[in-house]
């Protein structure tokens, strides 16, 4: 998988965004994990897929991706803006 960072790397920013990346698991369908959308994200910036390899590769569909990748993207920001400066 690319993800351009070390496994230490990944899991400390996964701590850092899960809460605002989380979502519920409703009755119709389970909620997306946290971790999933963080490597869908990381492999989209680091390889520059599109979203329609993404969903082949991942087993994830466009419409949910294309959702979830600008919401992940912001928690980053949000996080290392509140912990970098």
């Amino acid at each position: 998988m690319c993800l351009r960072m070390s496994p230490y790397q990944f899991d400390t920013l996964l701590g850092m965004v899960t809460t605002k990346i989380q979502k519920q698991d409703t009755q119709m369908r389970d909620a997306i994990p946290p971790q999933l959308k963080l490597e869908v994200t990381l492999n989209f910036l680091a390889t520059g897929n599109n979203y329609r390899s993404l969903q082949h590769f991942f087993r994830i569909s466009k419409p949910s991706i294309s959702k979830f990748i600008p919401e992940v993207c912001d928690a980053i920001y949000r996080v290392s803006s509140t912990n970098f400066n």
